[in-house]
């Protein structure tokens, strides 16, 4: 999937480059097809469920964040890049957003982590994504939300998804944006995860979404967020990194509905209801 929210970002607000203030972003284009606002009106919000997204840190400042149970949690300490903070904000966001969350009661905790974007790293030497996995694992969250691929994949990357797997956590996983077919270098290519491709608003696979047999399920890939690097102005971005933790949102809500359910039967039942798009891939659906 990459750091990096889209393929090609533009200004979607106006406004003084580096100005203070920041708009709230109120909606998202998947709310209404996808049924997030019912979902949410009828108190389905994954309370009570912990989820966690590892990624570069989020600015929780922002005003759609606001009184949201969310924790960043650095793994090492390092100077992460705008890019970073806003792309780990959008990936927040997209879950826990007063306006647009699609599991906006869940508590979420942000393992940031270095990305290759990042220059100055810091003391995270040796520190990777498997080192977040573990942490997440260690701190009973329930769903593990990765919007980041690219780089070849560690034995103990590997290693550890399939520890978090075995102990029934749901790990969902960005395809990526190379238009391949099961690239050894996504994280949907390890056996267990939910690999989320990126759908347009037709329900067609996205031309720049990776697809195969890691493609699990597909969901929206568009997405307006803070670039935070231009005074936290509203840029529009499109990438299978959106489309996941949307797809982490629903696991969660699922959770919230059937408690007694194990990740997997949760992700059966995800496979299960999705709908057929137009070229034949998996849809999330209301």
């Amino acid at each position: 999937a990459g750091s990096a929210l889209a393929l090609a970002a533009s200004l979607a607000l106006a406004g003084a480059p580096g100005a203070v203030a920041v708009d709230e972003i109120t909606t998202q284009e998947y709310v209404g097809p996808l049924g997030v606002d019912k979902e949410a009106a009828a108190g389905y919000t994954g309370e009570g469920v912990n989820i966690a997204v590892i990624d570069g840190p989020a600015d929780t400042t922002v005003p759609e964040l606001a009184g949201a149970d969310i924790t960043v949690k650095p793994m090492c300490a390092y100077t992460a890049t705008p890019d970073s903070r806003s792309h780990a904000t959008g990936m927040v966001s997209i879950l826990a957003a007063r306006g647009y969350g699609v599991a906006r009661g869940a508590r979420i905790t942000n393992y940031s982590i270095p990305s290759s974007d990042d220059t100055d790293k810091g003391d995270c030497s040796g520190m990777g994504i498997d080192d977040a996995i573990s942490a997440a694992v260690a701190d009973d969250a329930r769903v593990i939300s990765i919007s980041r691929g690219g780089g070849k994949i560690t034995d103990g990357e590997r290693q550890a998804i399939a520890g978090a797997v075995a102990r029934g956590v749901v790990v969902v996983v960005a395809t990526g944006n190379e238009s391949a077919q099961d690239p050894s270098d996504s994280f949907a290519s390890v056996n267990g995860t939910v690999g989320v491709g990126a759908s347009d608003a037709a329900g067609r696979i996205q031309p720049y979404s990776n697809y195969g047999r890691g493609l699990t399920v597909m969901a929206p890939g568009d997405l307006n967020y803070h670039d935070l690097g231009n005074g936290g102005q509203v840029a529009t971005a499109s990438g299978t990194s959106v489309a996941t933790p949307i797809v982490a949102g629903f696991v969660a809500v699922a959770m919230q509905r059937w408690p007694e359910a194990t990740g997997n039967q949760i992700v059966q039942s995800l496979v299960a209801t999705a709908t057929t798009g137009p070229t034949g891939q998996p849809l999330i659906s209301p």
